[in-house]
């Protein structure tokens, strides 16, 4: 079956089948959703019209998002970090906080280097299964070639 040409929004004919639904570039996705992103549209000073695209190519909603989840973070730090602080206050006579924080680092530490290490034994144990199957295959290969 030949191959037609299809047209991009942005660009020179693509090799795509006819039949083929998923595009080829985030240009035509955009297209597809209608997505706008931030421009400031403006008329050059030799009369054509200009675009300053704002965002890093992302849309007002997407803007405002990231903006919330922003504030959101900063504000869950804020107040964590307050209660510690708080804490560290009201326990300063006996360090009671202080001995709590250090117990609940250590623990962090060692699960990381718990799970590092979980990590580590899983790949070898893969790489061994691995090694092991192609060792199978090339004696079973072998075999028949004997035959």
């Amino acid at each position: 079956m030949m191959k037609e040409r299809k047209n991009n929004i942005n660009g020179p004919p693509s090799n795509k089948d006819s039949r083929s639904f998923r595009p080829s570039s985030l240009a035509e996705i955009n297209a597809m959703n209608k997505y706008q992103p931030l421009v400031i549209k403006y008329t050059k000073r030799d009369g054509s019209p200009g675009e300053c695209p704002l965002g890093c190519g992302l849309s007002v909603e997407d803007i405002i998002i990231i903006f919330t989840l922003y504030c959101t973070f900063y504000s869950f730090l804020i107040g964590t970090v307050s209660l510690l602080l708080r804490a560290a206050v009201d326990t300063s006579e006996s360090s009671t906080i202080l001995w709590a924080f250090l117990f609940v680092g250590i623990m962090f530490s060692v699960l990381v280097v718990a799970s590092v290490k979980m990590g580590t034994m899983e790949n070898k144990r893969k790489r061994e299964s691995k090694r092991e199957e192609i060792d199978l295959l090339k004696k079973n290969r072998d075999a028949e070639d004997n035959l």
